[in-house]
């Protein structure tokens, strides 16, 4: 699929298949040229065909870089599950959204001078599990947050992994090994 998507459950037959009960997009291909973007509170997107259980990819296909991968802008409750994030600014980016969930997800970004993998700025209640990043400059940038979590994290960066701002944050099992600044 190609091109900018806003999650709907009429959208979503497009990239995949839709869970009404779940309100769940499960991806059944690659989705190049993003972003794809959350339509409503209590979304989920997750990238792992049930049929094949091969891991699509959210990415860029021409070369050019899109702004972001996955965008939660002012939504709760929405959850970004078993993604392979290629090749753009930021891998997710949320925007004043309140309980939002990253697990299983991977970000690679190559070489470049942007801004960060995963973003979040304002936001609250943010939970990260299971996440990697290679990236070029930053890791997971936040700004004005309000509880939030990095459980399990691995990082590749050269110079921030993580750059955090806000009240209740935890850390929790990260491995900052492939990081240059540590």
């Amino acid at each position: 699929q190609h091109g900018s998507l806003t999650l709907s459950a009429a959208t979503c037959p497009a990239i995949g298949t839709w869970d009404a009960a779940t309100s769940t997009c499960t991806l059944t291909a690659n989705f190049v040229d993003p972003p794809l973007s959350f339509g409503d509170h209590g979304q989920t997107l997750d990238c792992n065909d049930p049929v094949t259980g091969e891991r699509h990819v959210i990415g860029s296909s021409d070369g050019g870089r899109p702004s972001a991968g996955v965008i939660a802008f002012q939504k709760s409750g929405v959850t970004l599950r078993n993604c392979d994030i290629n090749n753009v600014d930021f891998g997710f980016d949320t925007f004043e959204s309140i309980g939002v969930r990253a697990e299983n997800v991977s970000v690679l970004v190559p070489m470049g001078l942007i801004p960060g993998s995963i973003g979040f700025m304002p936001s609250e209640g943010i939970n990260l599990t299971d996440i990697s990043v290679d990236n070029f400059t930053n890791g997971i940038v936040g700004f004005e947050l309000d509880g939030a979590s990095v459980r399990r994290g691995g990082f590749r960066t050269v110079s921030s992994p993580l750059d955090l701002g806000g009240r209740d944050l935890l850390l929790e099992d990260i491995n900052l090994d492939g990081t240059l600044s540590g």
